[in-house]
Parts: structure tokens; C-alpha cells; sequence
């Protein structure tokens, strides 16, 4: 795309990339200013969530540290406890409190942990909101 090609047309109306346009899960985006507007919408759809949180942003994000770091899946055991382990040190770097993780073993089977597991595969969906209140149950 030239650069003629960028700046014909209408405000806003600024064409995305193939590039651009690769990662976007709604496909109905097609211009620049499409793409501003649903950006802006979750911004504001996410301050409004932060809002109503019982949580601090620290401890938003270190859940979700935790979450990806449960998914990359380092090791063939002990990712969890791993994961855990390192979250809870953010956690005080941090200044905050570290998680209580269900209150209970959560290496050992039974329903902490199985809480814990679908958590964590709500959370691969992008779905926090369990893996957040399990981490401070």
C-alpha cells in the first residue's frame, strides 16, 4: 500500500493492513477508525470492570502472570506450585499481600484443586473472574 493509497478518502476511513487485520477477532473491522472505536469501547468497558474489582491492579495483573505462566508450562511436573511460588514473590515485591490459593492443598487431589484446574481453563478462555476470587478464597 502506497502512501497516496493511506490518505485517500475520507477521515477516518484510513484502510487496515493485511497485517493489521490478522489478529482481529471481530472481522466486521475494516477501517482505522472502526478499529479506534471498538479499542476506545474496551478501555472503557475495562475501567469500569477495574472499578467494581475487590482487587488491586497488582493483584489483577499477578493473576494473570500467574495464569500464563501455568500455561506456558515449563516444567513436566510443578508448574502449579512453580507459578504459585514465583506470583507470590511479585506479590511482595509488589507490596501486596500474597494469594491464598483456595486456603487449602491445592497439590492434592480433591475440589480446591479441581476449583483451581477450571479456573485456570476458564481463564485460557480469557475469563478471570473465577481464578481471581479462587486466588484470595
Amino acid at each position: 500500500m502506497s502512501s497516496e493509497d493511506i490518505f485517500s478518502g475520507p477521515p477516518g476511513a484510513t484502510p487496515l493492513t493485511e497485517e493489521e487485520k490478522e489478529g482481529l477477532i471481530p472481522r466486521a473491522i475494516t477501517v482505522k477508525s472502526e478499529l479506534d472505536g471498538a479499542e476506545l469501547e474496551n478501555i472503557l468497558k475495562a475501567n469500569i470492570w477495574l472499578d467494581r474489582s475487590q482487587m488491586s491492579v497488582e493483584q489483577l495483573l499477578t493473576a494473570r502472570f500467574h495464569h500464563r505462566l501455568v500455561q506456558i508450562h515449563l516444567f513436566v511436573n510443578g508448574n502449579g506450585r512453580h507459578a504459585r511460588l514465583i506470583t507470590d514473590k511479585l506479590l511482595r515485591i509488589l507490596g501486596e499481600k500474597e494469594f491464598t490459593w483456595g486456603s487449602s492443598n491445592i497439590d492434592e487431589d480433591g475440589p480446591a484443586r479441581h476449583e483451581y484446574i477450571q479456573a485456570l481453563k476458564d481463564a485460557d478462555s480469557h475469563d478471570l473472574s473465577a481464578l481471581m476470587r479462587f486466588v484470595r478464597s
